[in-house]
């Protein structure tokens, strides 16, 4: 072991805490972005969809520049731990991996839409705040993924090496 390093184990617990506060700052930016983003079927003709947009745009980017590299973390750190305390396969994890490649998809298209935004046409803007709605709706389902069985094995595991190394 070198000098300045920490054992493996604390090594363990700091880097999921970590990523635990990361993913609670997440899960709030994302909830605030669903609630601006609240649809009502009473706006459909809304006169400034350009504007409503403009007005959310850098945040959203912004959120979503985040969950990107909190996800690179989730691949190197928090996954392979998953996997390895369900012998190897876990369906929860295979799934996340699933949706964020769709996740990813409906970015990009959110992207493309968003940059032919400049003839400032209402119908592109609300074309753009549905790619925008539809990737935080997926995120929505991986952040309850996450909640209900993710979070759960990996907490489970600390636990037991927790009690094992007592």
């Amino acid at each position: 072991m070198k000098a300045n390093s920490a054992p493996p184990l604390l090594e363990l617990y700091n880097g999921y805490d970590r990523w635990k506060d990361e993913y609670l700052s997440l899960r709030i930016r994302h909830r605030e972005l669903c609630r601006l983003l609240k649809w009502n079927p009473n706006n459909f003709d809304y006169p400034d969809w350009d504007g409503f947009h403009s007005s959310i745009q850098q945040r959203f980017l912004d959120f979503f520049r985040d969950w990107e590299q909190h996800q690179q973390q989730e691949q190197r750190f928090i996954y392979p731990i998953a996997k390895s305390s369900t012998g190897g396969t876990s369906l929860p994890v295979s799934v996340l991996e699933q949706e964020s490649g769709l996740t990813q998809q409906f970015y990009e298209a959110y992207k493309e839409k968003a940059g032919l935004l400049e003839s400032n046409s209402n119908l592109l803007a609300e074309e753009a705040l549905i790619s925008m709605l539809q990737v935080l709706l997926l995120l929505s389902e991986h952040f309850r993924v996450e909640d209900e069985f993710v979070i759960p094995i990996i907490e489970t595991l600390l636990e037991q090496l927790e009690y094992n190394s007592l």
